[in-house]
C-alpha cells in the first residue's frame, strides 16, 4: 500500500475512533512502527491530525473534508468506473447538476458536451469548462480546503433552477436515506434533489457501512445509487423496496 492511500485510511479510521496510538497503525496496517511514525509526521505537517503522546488526534474543529486532496488520490479506478456508467445515463441537451464529490469529479470528464451543466463544485467547473459546454458555477462562501461553494447563496441560487437530472455524492447511506458528514452539505444536497426530476447517487460500497449525523434526503428521492462493488446483500434489498436501484460499475 503506498503512502498516500494508507494516509487516506488513517484518516478514516480517526473519523470513527478520534485518536490513534502508533501501536494501532502497526497493527492495522502491518507497517514497522518508523513507517508509522513517518505517517503520523506527515498528517501533522498537512493539518490534518494534532499529535499526541503515543499518536494522533483530530484537531477540535477538525473539518473532515479536509482530507479531500487525499481523497481524490484513493480509489480512482473505481471511482471512474462510476463515472463512465454515471455519463451515460445523461441524454443530449439536458439541465444537469454534478455535485462537490470526487467521484462525482471523476464524472465530469466523461460528461457530453451538449448539457448545460450546474456545479458547486471549482474543480469540476474545471474539467466541464470545454468550448460547447454551457457550465455555470453556482455562488456563495468557498471553502478553501476543498474548493467547493456552499451557504444561504448557494441555496438560494439552486431553488432558480430546475434539473433533468443531478448527480449526488454521499458520506452513508441505509435504507432511510442518504447522509454527509457536514450540516451546510446536507442542506445542499436536500435543495438540489427537491430541484431534479432525477437523483443519482454516485458512492463507493464503503460508504453503505456508514450512517453519518445529517441526513440529505430519503432513499425514495433517489432513482439509482451507483457503486463499485455489491454492498450487503440485506441492505441492497431494503433500499430497492423503496424503488432505489442499486447499480454496481
Amino acid at each position: 500500500m503506498f503512502q498516500e492511500e494508507r494516509l487516506f485510511k488513517i484518516m478514516e479510521l480517526l473519523r470513527d475512533c478520534q485518536t490513534l496510538t502508533t501501536n494501532d497503525i502497526v497493527d492495522k496496517f502491518k507497517v514497522s512502527r518508523d513507517t508509522a511514525r513517518r505517517d503520523i509526521i506527515k498528517l501533522t505537517e498537512q493539518a490534518q491530525v494534532i499529535r499526541t503522546h503515543g499518536g494522533i488526534t483530530l484537531p477540535p474543529n477538525e473539518k473532515l473534508h479536509g482530507s479531500y486532496n487525499l481523497r481524490l488520490k484513493d480509489k480512482v479506478e473505481e471511482k471512474t468506473r462510476i463515472g463512465k456508467m454515471a455519463a451515460s445515463m445523461i441524454k443530449p441537451g439536458q439541465i444537469c447538476y454534478f455535485d462537490a464529490s470526487t467521484t462525482v469529479l471523476q464524472m465530469c470528464q466523461f460528461v457530453p458536451d451538449t448539457v448545460e451543466a450546474f456545479s458547486n463544485s471549482i474543480n469540476n467547473v474545471e474539467v466541464l469548462d470545454r468550448q460547447n459546454c454551457v457550465v455555470h458555477i453556482m455562488g456563495g462562501k468557498l471553502n478553501h480546503n476543498n474548493k467547493f461553494i456552499y451557504g444561504y447563496e448557494t441555496i438560494e441560487q439552486v431553488l432558480q433552477t430546475h434539473y433533468d437530472i443531478a448527480f449526488l455524492g454521499a458520506d452513508g447511506i441505509d435504507e432511510t436515506g442518504f447522509y454527509s458528514y457536514k450540516q451546510d452539505d446536507a442542506s445542499l444536497k436536500k435543495t438540489v434533489a427537491s430541484m431534479a426530476d432525477k437523483v443519482v447517487v454516485l458512492t463507493e460500497v464503503s460508504k453503505f457501512e456508514n450512517k453519518r449525523a445529517y441526513k440529505c434526503f430519503p432513499v425514495n428521492l433517489v432513482e439509482a445509487v451507483i457503486t463499485d462493488k455489491e454492498p450487503d446483500a440485506e441492505k441492497k434489498e431494503k433500499i430497492e423496496a423503496k424503488g432505489t436501484k442499486v447499480i454496481i460499475a
